[in-house]
This record gives C-alpha cells, structure tokens and sequence, in this order.
C-alpha cells in the first residue's frame, strides 16, 4: 500500500466522524498505525499486507499494557 502524506490527511478531514483519533495534535497530527489500518482495513479499497497490521498490533501491545497499569493506579489511588 503506497498512500501519501496530503492523501492520508485528505482522508482525514472528509472523514473526521469515523477515522481514528490522534493520540498527538500539534503540527502534526498522529495516530496509531494499528487504528488507521483497521479503519482502512473496514473502509475497503485499500490493499496491505496482513503482516504489516500484526506488527503494528504487536508494537503497539506494550503501550497498551503501559496505559492499563497507568489506568489501574489512577482507579486505585482514587
């Protein structure tokens, strides 16, 4: 899958009800690679190899574990 920068942004602001939210807004906007994928992935017309979306899944698995514990000291410590 070859998509450009200005096309991905494109895609974005035609579709600020269901693409993925960024997880960082400044000058630039990011999201993770896992969500845009699966929100393509749903979309249909675009073509990527499976392997691309499972090592977005597992780079992104020990931020989610970061953030659970984050979450589990915030619920715990009130």
């Amino acid at each position: 899958m070859c998509i450009y920068r200005q096309a991905m942004r494109k895609l974005m602001l035609a579709h600020r009800a269901t693409f993925p939210l960024p997880v960082h807004e400044g000058s630039v906007s990011l999201s993770h690679l896992t969500e845009v994928l699966d929100w393509l992935k749903t979309r249909g017309g675009y073509e990527f190899d499976a392997g691309v979306l499972e090592a977005a899944r597992v780079a992104l698995a020990p931020l989610d574990l970061t953030i659970s514990v984050e979450n589990q000291k915030v619920n715990h410590y009130g």
